[in-house]
């Protein structure tokens, strides 16, 4: 019999949703935990290698002492470290950073999924979250040669770490951005574009590879609807006083400061510069979106109705395009940070891809949704065994 039919039925279903409210926060908060130790366990064993570039970033924070001593466009890492440092030091302080930084991503995205699917429940929901985290490109066609990093967009960069402050700042931006502008009825109040404003600028400081692929794509998305009516006046003022100026002002500052009148470096339109052998970028290129792939041609017709999702691939198709198109002539050339941008792509789509699978599970059931979740699982037994490797070995090639 259903509740509908009995006489507490009511109570019964309150007594359900009081359960699951209750138990919301206890799953965020323990998986604010696992995810904040798990991934400090993991770069704990990558700030003991000297070959990552965690030692360079805390030497770089060591040797900050008044503004005259940053050399470097982004910062935020460093003087975080420095604010902590006095407490734990600077290695544990980087772990204490490192590993909050993903305990707040984890918090942030299970709460999004939350919001897309709250029939999903806190535990299941925590669960995917701790998954997507993991999860990083199929290296496959080289695990045998061996090499599981090099030509590939992984998701999850061990080694360096204002990347992963990167992907923090980025989702909680997409977020917020596509709430704000890409609703029609979305109520804009002060204090979130006040809050876009300090993510965007943190943003920056702590890496502006997000930011340089998804101002044009941002720009262009309110471009569109202001052209064709869907979207009232208020949204230019908003987004240009909001997005576009302050990232517009902190970037330009940072590309005046540290390239133009530093004369050190430049960036230049060289494509595929940073590839020893672009045949191998290429070629590997769709290993890196499985996923996003099956769930794009299985799901096509929610896809199309998604404003979001098609925004986070336009992010992709910008990200990769400045991987490979430009580069920092000079002694960074062969860095790749160009690279990161595209880097952060991937991430997006993952996440993007499994908000709009477990929104619209119920239209995708069957076969369709038994597809989709094998590539994402396969996402994952990789990225597992990134992390194994990570663990494991020291050779640059599987960090």
């Amino acid at each position: 019999m259903t509740d509908a039919g009995c006489p507490d039925g009511g109570m019964r279903s309150e007594l359900i949703s009081t359960r699951v409210m209750r138990s919301g926060p206890v799953a965020q908060g323990t998986l604010f935990i696992a995810a904040s130790a798990f991934f400090a366990t993991v770069f704990w064993r990558h700030i003991a290698l000297s070959s990552t570039d965690h030692g360079p970033h805390i030497r770089y924070a060591k040797e900050i002492g008044t503004l005259s001593d940053i050399t470097w466009p982004h910062f935020l890492y460093q003087l975080l470290l420095k604010a902590v440092a006095p407490l734990t030091g600077y290695e544990r302080g980087a772990l204490l950073i490192l590993g909050l930084c993903y305990g707040l991503l984890a918090v942030v995205i299970m709460r999004e999924m939350a919001r897309a699917a709250p029939t999903l429940g806190p535990q299941r929901t925590a669960t995917l979250t701790g998954l997507l985290l993991v999860a990083s490109h199929i290296y496959l066609p080289s695990v045998l040669v061996p090499n599981i990093y090099y030509y590939y967009l992984a998701p999850i960069a061990w080694h360096n770490p204002t990347q992963h402050l990167n992907k923090l700042f980025a989702i909680l931006i997409y977020f917020l951005f596509v709430r704000l502008f890409t609703e029609p009825a979305a109520t804009r109040r002060r204090v979130e574009l006040a809050c876009l404003i300090v993510l965007c600028i943190l943003s920056a400081l702590a890496k502006p590879s997000f930011l340089i692929a998804f101002l044009p794509l941002s720009a262009a998305l309110v471009s569109w609807r202001l052209l064709t009516g869907s979207a009232p006046r208020s949204w230019l003022r908003d987004y240009v006083l909001y997005l576009a100026l302050p990232v517009v002002g902190v970037l330009t500052i940072q590309y005046l400061a540290f390239y133009e009148y530093s004369g050190q470096q430049r960036v230049m339109l060289a494509p595929f510069a940073v590839f020893a052998d672009p045949a191998k970028f290429i070629l590997r290129l769709p290993f890196n979106f499985l996923f996003p792939i099956v769930v794009t041609m299985l799901a096509w017709p929610v896809v199309s109705r998604s404003t979001r999702y098609k925004l986070a691939w336009g992010f992709v198709g910008i990200s990769i395009a400045c991987s490979v198109l430009f580069v920092e002539a000079g002694p960074k050339l062969r860095s790749g940070n160009f690279l990161w941008t595209g880097q952060t792509g991937v991430f997006l789509i993952y996440v993007e891809s499994l908000l709009l699978v477990i929104t619209n599970r119920a239209e995708l059931a069957g076969r369709r949704l038994a597809l989709i979740w094998t590539a994402f699982g396969l996402h994952v037994l990789c990225g597992i065994g990134y992390v194994a490797a990570a663990m494991l070995y020291s050779d640059a090639r599987w960090r």
